[in-house]
């Protein structure tokens, strides 16, 4: 997450104050958001056609801030950007402002495989209203460019067993002509013959998640998906 002024940019904000007001005695090294705390929260899921995320901005430095921020909506299976957007505003001191986002589910409801829009952020804190954040996406989705495809691979296999194993219950284990448990027996037969390979499915998302996280995580980190 980009929170820091660059140099250049920092010297141009100050200057614009020097000519407003040259009185006073402002330097560069004096200018530290450090006070400037952010955080993005995910909401409790009220429906399970999207996920809802605020992004929290808290200003406890001694006077206005302005902030500006670049989020770009993702598709995880494409790794595609859907939306950019960009708002900004100024937060008062020891006040707190929120941007809400609303991630739209992609995946089927009868997916048990959740799988939501995800996004990027960015955010840049200026004295200077003009300034605007840096939008990170394209920069980060090349670095991740061959875990990508191997996600999408390992998550398309496990897509297919799992459709070949609902079409295995409904033809061995139909709706009716069962009694007591038998129905639910034979299901879970049937799963439990697919369940090792599942796993080896599951164990490789989860690492291969952790490898995308390692890329930049300070930068780019992703939020949202499924």
């Amino acid at each position: 997450m980009q929170t820091n002024l660059k140099p250049l940019a920092l010297i141009a904000s100050l200057a614009v104050i020097f000519m407003v007001n040259p009185v006073m005695p402002l330097q560069a090294a004096e200018v530290d958001f450090s006070c400037m705390k952010d955080r993005v929260r995910e909401k409790i899921q009220v429906s399970g056609r999207f996920k809802e995320f605020d992004v929290i901005l808290e200003n406890h430095c001694p006077g206005p801030v302005y902030w500006s921020v670049c989020i770009e909506r993702m598709d995880p299976w494409t790794s595609k950007k859907l939306e950019t957007l960009t708002p900004s505003g100024q937060v008062q001191a020891e006040k707190k402002t929120r941007v809400n986002l609303r991630m739209s589910r992609l995946s089927e409801e009868s997916d048990p495989q959740a799988v939501f829009e995800e996004f990027y952020l960015s955010i840049t804190y200026a004295l200077d209203p003009t300034l605007k954040a840096q939008c990170v996406a394209s920069a980060c989705e090349s670095q991740k460019r061959d875990l990508r495809v191997e996600f999408r691979a390992n998550k398309q296999a496990r897509q297919k067993v799992n459709k070949a194993l609902a079409a295995r219950i409904a033809t061995e284990c139909p709706d009716s002509g069962w009694g007591g448990t038998q129905q639910a027996d034979c299901e879970a037969d049937i799963r439990q013959a697919s369940q090792s390979e599942l796993d080896q499915f599951a164990q490789q998302e989860k690492e291969l998640k952790e490898k995308l996280a390692a890329v930049d995580p300070e930068r780019c980190q992703v939020y949202g998906g499924g």
